[in-house]
């Protein structure tokens, strides 16, 4: 896929319609990938191990993004066909991937019952009745919806940002996202090295959760290098946040509820970002507000759910956070 459209960028064709729905395609692809992904990954992990199995896994994407922002500004700012070279690029690195992943070995619990008719509905509908009777997991699921839309603000507006300020370029815009890069790989090796005591993840989040919203919504306020800074220790804080949660989750879900589970988690979240890009998009496109206040307003939708949600549910978020694994 991502060779074919390098081939087609080569040819200096460009149609924003049929791009989106290419984007729209691979979204599919690539939400049906995660949640098999992340359905999968804890099986593979050795009982007792599997926080320091996410701490080396959310170092990847950190090192990748550090190393390959810098580059892909570069590139789209310097050469004629900078996007399309980056697509081959993305191509050769998901082929590897894929050899990669066909050497995993895995003893599968399958679902050997009888499909019929849409299936994929009545997964749905299992993984919504699990979460009435785990209601921290729905809190989970409703809170990250709520970061979703706030991250889609932040993704849709940070970069016109820069790209639209009289002092700034789109180089800097670079750096900002490898300094949270370089955080991010901080954080995952921290949080290898150091376990966190069980009976303080909760308060670690809570603590985590609140001061990644206010910096990244306010950050574009400050001078450049504090941003830089800021964005240093959201990445940092960020990673701390994505272990705890995944760790607990992941293993606290049944087996055999987890895809389902994760289906539903990946609704919610996707509803947020579709809600997010759709309601501040259309803000930033038909009003004369700042960006940077726009992320704002959006952050009141995050601290709010973080204020109603595992703040006022912390015994149900305990029991998942807290728990010795």
């Amino acid at each position: 896929m991502f060779t074919l459209i390098a081939l087609v960028l080569f040819t200096g064709y460009f149609n924003v319609l049929i791009f989106t729905m290419v984007g729209a395609f691979l979204g599919i692809m690539d939400t049906v990938y995660q949640i098999a992904f992340m359905s999968m990954f804890p099986e593979v992990i050795e009982p007792g191990q599997h926080s320091k199995a996410y701490s080396l896994s959310s170092l990847i994407w950190p090192i990748s993004a550090a190393v390959m922002a810098p580059v892909a500004a570069f590139m789209i700012e310097n050469f004629e066909f900078g996007i399309a070279m980056l697509m081959l690029f993305n191509a050769f690195s998901f082929g590897i991937a894929a050899i990669m992943e066909t050497t995993i070995r895995l003893d599968e619990k399958l679902n050997t019952s009888k499909v019929s008719g849409l299936q994929f509905v009545e997964d749905l509908k299992e993984g919504f009745r699990y979460y009435k009777v785990e209601k921290g997991i729905l809190g989970i699921g409703i809170l990250f919806a709520a970061f979703s839309f706030v991250y889609m603000t932040h993704d849709l507006l940070r970069m016109p940002y820069f790209i639209n300020s009289d002092t700034l370029t789109i180089q800097d815009y670079s750096f900002l996202i490898t300094a949270g890069s370089v955080g991010r790989i901080l954080g995952g090796i921290i949080h290898y090295t150091f376990k966190y005591p069980p009976n303080k993840r909760y308060l670690i989040a809570i603590f985590v959760y609140f001061s990644v919203e206010i910096m990244s919504a306010s950050m574009l306020y400050l001078p450049y290098l504090l941003m830089v800074g800021i964005s240093f220790i959201v990445g940092l804080l960020s990673v701390t946040s994505y272990n705890i949660r995944m760790t607990a989750t992941q293993v606290y879900i049944p087996a055999h509820m987890r895809g389902r589970v994760n289906s539903v988690q990946g609704l919610l979240w996707n509803i947020g970002a579709i809600f997010g890009a759709i309601l501040m998009g259309g803000i930033a496109e038909y009003s004369s507000l700042d960006y940077r206040f726009i992320m704002l307003l959006a952050a009141i939708v995050s601290v709010g759910a973080i204020i109603l949600i595992p703040v006022r549910m912390k015994h149900e978020f305990k029991k998942i956070y807290n728990a010795d694994i």
